[in-house]
This record gives C-alpha cells, structure tokens and sequence, in this order.
C-alpha cells in the first residue's frame, strides 16, 4: 500500500470500531424487539450525517483508487470495500423496513380493523406491503449481523497484511477499549496475531510515538513489552530524549551513551540526527553537571560513537 493509504487505513480502523459498536447494539436491541427507527437514522443514511455512510466513502476513495499490477486480482482491501459496502446497503435495507413499520404499522392496522374500509383492496394491499415489509425487516437484520462479523474478520486479514504500519500498531494501543469490544479475543491476542506476538505489536505502536516524539507515550507502551536487546535499546533512547525535553542534561547524556552503546548495526536516520542534535547541544550547554571532565570525555566518546552511526544509518 502507498504511503497515502497507509494514513487513509488507520482513519477507516478507528471509524470501524465505532461503527461496529453501534451496529452490533442496534442488533442486539432488535433481537430484543427494542429497536426503534429513531436509534437507526443517526447511523444509517445515504449522506455525510451518516458514520456508516462516510466508512463506506473512505474505503471506496482508499482502495478503489489503488492501482495493482493485476488488475484481475482479487485483493484483501478489495474484500473489506466490498464487505463494507454490501453491509451499508443491507443496513440501508433494515433502515427503510424498519420505518414502514414504525410509521405504516398502526395506520394499517386501523384501516384493516374497519369493518366497512372505503377501499378494501388497497387495505388489503397495504397488509400484504406490511407482512412483506416485517419479512424482509428479519432478513435486512440477520445479514446485516452475518456481514458485520465477516467485514470484522476481512478487517483482520488486512492488519496482518499492513503488520508494518506503525502508526496502525498505534492506533490499536489507543483505541484499545473499542479493540477489546469488537475483537472477543482481545488487543493482546490481536497483536500476536498480527505482529507474531504480543511484545512485536507493542514494539510497531512504540516505533510510531517514537517518530512523534511522544516520548513519554512510547515508554509506557514500551513498559508492557517482554524483555530484549531492541527493547533495552528503545527504552534507552526514549529516555535519552525525555530527559533532554525535560533538560535533565546528565541524565541524557547517560541515556544517551547508552544507546549508543548498545547500537551495534545501522540504526534509524531520524534516531541517530536526534541523538546528534541532543549530543551537540549538550556540548554547548554551559549546565554546571556537564562541565567535569568526566562529562566532557563522556560527550566526546558520544559524539564520535554517533558519527559512526551516522555513516551507517538507514532509512
């Protein structure tokens, strides 16, 4: 996917959640004959007022544009789009039946009680236009439930294919109450699925707050995540950086040497100019805890450790 789709795919995850949230309690509340039209309109429309109607426009405006090498080829984004727009129009279906019934019912029931009606075939056609109605009413809400749990697990399949999507890692972590919602199994067994375990996925969703300098964000994901040498790594960093914001000089300067320290392949560009922009302001800095010359021989080992960096920086 294109890094524009990329963005488009965490916009449409987040809107899904809460779409299927509000589907599925419409559901329930129809299965316990509580469903009115009043609790249908507001998700269920043909334009913008509608959460149902602005997903299905995204995904159309996402992976429709998208252009594949073969043309015939049946792809996972395709799959969603088609599962999500079969699921608007059934809910557009339960949507229309729903308000015959509410707004029809009673009306037709008084003509039908009339034991002289003025035009008996037409309330005969009315009843038969009603019974027809409640049918297609049951049918609208049974599929509209099939269809939600397939476009639920279509869903899945496109977060393994996008499992390198960071910022998807990301959006998952945060949304986790509408994750844990929606998936019975769980943000924790998600991301194992997705990601190949739980501290993989914990790991993408920290790499996008690191991006963002959301620093104290990416530590607290990072705290969650099993102990490794790429986590030793990442916290070192994180930290690094958060004390620089803080201007907690020394212990940045520590932090900082310890990533270095424990860099031992190519590391991030972006990572690594940080490290040098922090580094070089740390040696202008006049802080009375970095002019020893402990810490002015720490500084020097620090810079010359990052220019190695630098020169093999990826990214």
């Amino acid at each position: 996917m294109s890094t524009h789709t990329q963005l488009g795919l965490v916009e449409i995850v987040r809107d899904f959640l809460v779409v299927h949230e509000e589907l599925a309690g419409l559901i329930k509340l129809y299965n316990e004959s509580s469903l009115s039209f009043e609790l249908v309109k507001g998700l269920v429309g043909d334009d913008d007022a509608s959460p149902l109607y602005r997903l299905k426009e995204k995904c159309h405006a996402i992976f429709r544009s998208e252009v594949t090498d073969q043309p015939t080829e049946i792809r996972t984004e395709a799959l969603f789009d088609l599962a999500l727009g079969s699921l608007f129009h059934e809910t557009m279906i339960l949507r229309e039946n729903l308000y015959q019934q509410e707004r029809y019912g009673s009306r037709v029931e008084a003509l039908k009680s009339d034991a002289n009606p003025l035009a008996p075939e037409l309330s005969r056609e009315f009843g038969r236009i009603l019974n027809s109605s409640a049918s297609r009413l049951g049918e609208a809400a049974e599929e509209v439930e099939v269809l939600l749990a397939l476009t639920r697990n279509q869903l899945l399949r496109l977060l393994v294919e996008e499992s390198d999507n960071a910022l998807l890692a990301r959006c998952l972590y945060e949304e986790r109450d509408a994750v844990n919602a929606v998936y019975p199994q769980g943000l924790e067994a998600l991301y194992a699925e997705v990601h190949g375990s739980l501290t993989n996925g914990l790991m993408k969703a920290a790499q996008s707050y690191l991006e963002s300098a959301y620093y104290d964000e990416a530590l607290e994901v990072l705290g969650k995540a099993s102990p490794s040498e790429d986590l030793d790594r990442a916290v070192a960093f994180a930290s690094a950086m958060q004390a620089f914001l803080a201007r907690d000089y020394t212990r940045c300067l520590d932090r900082l040497s310890e990533w270095a320290g424990k860099c031992e392949g190519p590391e991030e560009k972006r990572r690594v100019d940080l490290a040098l922009a922090a580094a070089k302001h740390l040696e202008k800095t006049e802080a009375d805890d970095l002019v020893s010359e402990a810490s002015q021989n720490q500084l020097s080992d620090l810079g010359h450790r990052l220019k190695l960096l630098r020169s093999s920086a990826i990214g």
